[in-house]
């Protein structure tokens, strides 16, 4: 009946509730805990999938700060130096680099990446012609104002 006291013995027994434990990363054994309060982890990791690429003048570079796109690119020198400078927006290093990288790669899935990541760096062809027509109207309205007040 609604209303009447229940004895604590006819409740179901529940385990109480507790928030997990921190982990620590498996890469290094120790260090800050990970969780959802924490962000995404970028420091340098050592698995199968996250090993390390050395550039000459980045030191260590992990496919875990790569872009996402760049992630499934195959293990390679060249196309990890050349990923690590477009994540750090060194375009020129990429444009400069990556066509001699394409013809000159052993495997067609180091050329085909090197080509991408060459490919995404160019400006859509949409944008320049938006561009274009943004200056046109700019030069159409100065000379219509020019001509107007003179």
């Amino acid at each position: 009946m609604p209303g009447e006291p229940v004895a604590p013995e006819a409740l179901p027994q529940t385990e109480p509730q507790t928030a997990p434990e921190p982990q620590t990363r498996p890469e290094t054994g120790s260090g800050p805990p990970t969780g959802p309060d924490t962000g995404p982890d970028t420091g340098p990791h050592t698995g199968p999938d996250t090993g390390p690429h050395t550039g000459p003048d980045t030191g260590p570079q992990t496919r875990a700060g790569w872009p996402a796109f760049a992630r499934r690119y195959p293990n390679d020198a060249e196309l990890a130096r050349l990923v690590a400078a477009f994540a750090r927006g060194n375009f020129a290093l990429v444009r400069r680099e990556a066509v001699p990288l394409a013809e000159r790669a052993e495997s067609r899935e180091v050329a085909a990446a090197a080509r991408e990541l060459r490919g995404r760096i160019e400006p859509s062809h949409l944008a320049s012609y938006l561009l274009a027509l943004g200056v046109a109207l700019m030069l159409f309205l100065y000379f219509f104002y020019a001509r107007l007040r003179g």
